[in-house]
This record gives C-alpha cells, sequence and structure tokens, in this order.
C-alpha cells in the first residue's frame, strides 16, 4: 500500500512540474512573440527568435537518452525547470538600447536555453512514468497518452495565459511571475520526490545508448507486396551483433523459404554493405541488397 501511494504522490508531482513548465512554456512564447512585435520587429526577425529554441530541442532530444542513462531522470528533470529558470532571467537583463542585431542574437541564445529545458523537462516526465506506472495492461500506454495530451492543452493555455499576463503585467513582471512559479514548483519537486527513480551510471559512453535489454533488442523481418504488410520479431541471441536495416530482394527471400521449410536448426546470418549471406545448415544461400535501409 504504502509503494502504491509512493508511486501515485510521484505521478502526480511530475505531472505538476510538467504541467507548470509547459503553461510558462506556452505562456513564453507568445510574451516573446507580442513583446517583440510591439518593439518594431518584422515577421522574419519575430522567426529567428524561434530558430534556435526548435534546433536545440533536436538536439536535445538527440542525447536526451544518454544524459538521463548517466545522470539519472531526476537530474535531468530538475536540469530542465532550472534552465527554463535562467533562460526567463536572462530575458528580463535584456536592455532596450542594445542595436537590433545585438538584442535579437541575445534573444535566439536564451530561446535555445528554453529549447533544451523543454525537452530535457519532456523526456524526463515522460520516463519517470515507465517507473511508477503499474504492470496492468495498457496502463504505461495511458499516463504517457494522459501527458502527451495534457501538454498540448497547457500549452495551448499558456498562450493565452502568456497574452494575459503581458496586457495586465508588462514584460519585466510576467517573466518574474513565471519566474517565481517554477522556483516554487522546483523546491517542491526537490523535496518531495520519490529517492527510489533512477539515479544514472556515470560509466554509461553516448554509444551505448542503444539499449542492451533482450526485451527491447529484436531482429524484426518485414515483408510487402505493395498491398499487404507482415512483421514478425524475434530475441536477439547472444551471437548477433548489431545488425543493420537491410533491403533483400523478393527472390532471396523465396529461395530461403524453400530451405527453411524442411529445416528445423538455427541459421547464421552474415551482412556486409552490399551482399547478406545466410548458412543454413549444409546449404549457403549469398545475395545482393538493395540500395536503401
Amino acid at each position: 500500500m504504502k509503494n502504491i501511494y509512493q508511486k501515485q504522490k510521484t505521478f502526480v508531482l511530475i505531472t505538476l512540474s510538467y504541467w507548470s513548465f509547459m503553461l510558462t512554456d506556452g505562456a513564453l512564447r507568445m510574451i516573446v512573440l507580442l513583446h517583440f512585435h510591439s518593439m518594431g520587429f518584422t515577421p522574419i526577425e519575430l522567426a529567428y527568435l524561434f530558430l534556435v529554441y526548435e534546433l536545440a530541442g533536436i538536439i536535445t532530444n538527440y542525447f536526451g537518452g544518454w544524459l538521463a542513462s548517466r545522470f539519472g531522470l531526476k537530474s535531468t528533470l530538475f536540469s530542465g525547470l532550472s534552465i527554463q529558470i535562467v533562460s526567463l532571467t536572462l530575458l528580463l537583463m535584456l536592455d532596450k538600447g542594445w542595436a537590433l542585431e545585438l538584442s535579437i542574437i541575445y534573444v535566439m541564445i536564451v530561446q535555445g536555453f528554453s529549447g533544451i529545458a523543454k525537452d530535457l523537462t519532456k523526456m524526463s516526465s515522460k520516463s519517470v512514468v515507465k517507473f511508477i506506472s503499474s504492470k496492468k495492461k495498457g496502463n504505461l500506454f495511458k499516463l504517457v497518452s494522459f501527458l502527451t495530451g495534457s501538454k498540448n492543452a497547457l500549452k495551448g493555455l499558456g498562450f493565452l495565459v502568456g497574452g494575459l499576463l503581458l496586457s495586465t503585467f508588462g514584460f519585466e513582471s510576467s517573466l518574474t511571475l513565471m519566474i517565481l512559479l517554477l522556483v516554487g514548483i522546483l523546491i517542491i519537486v526537490m523535496i518531495s520526490i520519490s529517492s527510489e527513480l533512477p539515479s544514472g551510471n556515470k560509466k554509461v559512453r553516448l554509444s551505448d545508448i542503444r539499449s542492451k535489454s533482450r526485451n527491447k533488442n529484436y531482429l524484426s523481418l518485414v515483408a510487402t507486396d505493395g498491398h499487404r504488410l507482415a512483421k514478425f520479431d524475434c530475441e536477439y541471441s547472444d551471437t548477433i551483433k548489431d545488425i543493420p536495416g537491410v533491403i533483400i530482394p523478393k527472390k532471396t527471400v523465396n529461395e530461403l523459404y524453400k530451405l527453411l521449410s524442411d529445416f528445423d536448426g538455427s541459421v547464421k546470418i552474415n551482412v556486409n554493405s552490399n551482399k547478406i549471406v545466410f548458412f543454413v545448415g549444409e546449404s549457403i544461400l549469398i545475395s545482393k541488397l538493395i540500395d536503401g535501409n
């Protein structure tokens, strides 16, 4: 019972931090857009402001799994919230006396920090759900779907909140209010969140982000005739290592089928850049590969 309560508490805290972040992220984008529009920025100059934001998000998504594996999900979640606080604080330091070009570059860089924060928080929140969801079938998907759907709703609401804050309190006061909200959420989560979440492994290298778990790694075979699609998954054996995605000619598949129809043993497969070899008992089938993957 205590374990169930702890999981429910963790989920509530994760949801609270995720919602707070997405609300402020949506509000921030609207505040930046409307504020700099009122300062006379052209549409293309406004578009530049969000360029690094999106690029930073792409890069963070790529390295996020490694960061979480190395430093732990709590660290990446706290980092996401903290970086967003830093981003908001840096925007407060923008000087209206700066040249237009300098202002654009400065805001682009600051928005880049916000993009990093967004994807660290998103990745951490959704990954934590895996560790707190019950083993009941479909429970994990329901929780992740709930978080994803609520994110879109909260970000949309954030656009409205951003416009209301800017029109009511002005640029600096609006940012200050969002900073205070995120600081409060960060303190609550740091104090209250479960210590049972994965803490990370400092020895994990970037090249190790591909999982070695046999529960996750499968050799997948897919076939199609242009109208139908068939897919078969089998677990990696200990002897299968790093088979790339390849396309095998239909004629080769038909010949392989004939060999396997009366065979009940292990099949060895060798693959290089343009050729695949099947060792089926005493028979060897060699085929060229179709370009692509």
